[in-house]
This record gives structure tokens, sequence and C-alpha cells, in this order.
């Protein structure tokens, strides 16, 4: 067994890239992922009949290239193009509304958002009344601070 696996060490290569494989899929780190590619790289060396140190130093240089000099910028590339999008109450600041007319007399109007939502004020905006274009600058719990907006394109639905 032990001549059987000398002769064909590109068996081992084989089986450590599957084994390395499939831990990336885990951890999608992309360290066992260069230890893959360099497990690959000995493999395509073994089938040239070199010695198994060989081998073994093709391993070990191609993994430290990879980690050293491919697996950073990869890293850089792959966490920038993540998504940063904002959500939830952090969505809301900064989107554009108008001015509506509460249904409730003495209330202060509520503001029709840009997303359709509407919500309530937290205070009455100086010299803004019902139809004013604003822009949320803060959320206080279940209402929105606003503050005078230039008009743009933005209408209100309804």
């Amino acid at each position: 067994m032990v001549d059987y696996i000398a002769n064909n060490t590109w068996l081992l290569w084989a089986a450590a890239f599957l084994i390395f494989g499939v831990i990336e899929m885990f951890t999608l780190e992309l360290t066992a992922a260069a230890i893959a590619v360099s497990a690959v790289a000995s493999l395509l060396v073994s089938l040239s009949s070199v010695s198994f140190i060989v081998e073994v130093v093709v391993f070990a240089a191609v993994a430290i290239a990879l980690l050293v000099f491919v697996r950073p910028p990869v890293i850089r590339l792959v966490r920038s193009k993540t998504s940063h999008d904002v959500t939830n109450i952090d969505a809301i600041v900064g989107l554009r509304g108008q001015l509506v007319d509460s249904s409730i007399p003495g209330e202060l109007p509520l503001v029709r958002l840009e997303n359709g939502e509407t919500w309530t004020l937290s205070v009455q905006p100086q010299g803004l009344g019902v139809g004013a274009l604003v822009r949320v600058i803060e959320v206080r719990g279940a209402s929105v601070v606003v503050s005078a907006d230039i008009p743009t394109t933005y209408q209100s639905k309804g």
C-alpha cells in the first residue's frame, strides 16, 4: 500500500484539494482555497514523476504566494463590494417628503415620504405648512424631524 501511494502521490494531492475545498465552503475566508489551489499545483507537478520533496516545496511556495500576495487584495475587493445599503430606520434619514394635513384637528401635520410611508412629526418645522417639501434629518422613535427641502422631482402620491 505504501509503495502504491509513493508511486501515485497525485492521489494525496487530489485528496488534499477535495478536503480543503470543502473546508473553504464552510469558512469563506480564502485560506483553505489557497491551500486547495496549492494542492492542485502539486498534483500537476507530481504527474511529471519528480520527487515528493519537490512536490512539497511547490505546495509550500504556491500556498505562501497565494496567502501573502493574492488573498489580501481579493479579500479587500470582496469586502468593498459588499452591500453597505442602509435599512430600516437608517434608510428614512435623508428621504424627501411632503407635509400633509393630519386627520386630527390640532395635531402636527404628517409627512408623506417618497417611499410611500407616512410618518408623524415630532417637532413643527419653522415656517413650513401643509404642502411644503421637506427632508428627514432625524428619526425619534415613531416620529421624524424634518427640514425644508429644495423642490426636486419628488411628487407626493396622493
